[in-house]
């Protein structure tokens, strides 16, 4: 058996979601928890600014993504 965390910021913008698992990696998985958590009205703000930017602005990417990667 193994555990398993998943993570992912789904599209609605709103936070993290994740999930611990058990599974035997063929036929067996089990939800052992899950867990949302939000993200503050600052990084919110900030996402929906990037959404305007366009992928052109790849430092405005840049620094998203690595602190992205640090709230997961």
């Amino acid at each position: 058996m193994l555990l398993a965390i998943g993570l992912m910021s789904g599209t609605s913008g709103d936070g993290i979601d994740l999930s611990l698992i058990r599974s035997d990696g063929v036929l067996r998985l089990e939800l052992i928890a899950d867990h949302h958590v939000p993200y503050a009205d600052e990084f919110k703000t900030r996402l929906k600014k990037l959404l305007q930017f366009g992928r052109d602005d790849v430092f405005q990417f840049y620094h998203f993504d690595r602190d992205l990667t640090i709230l997961h």
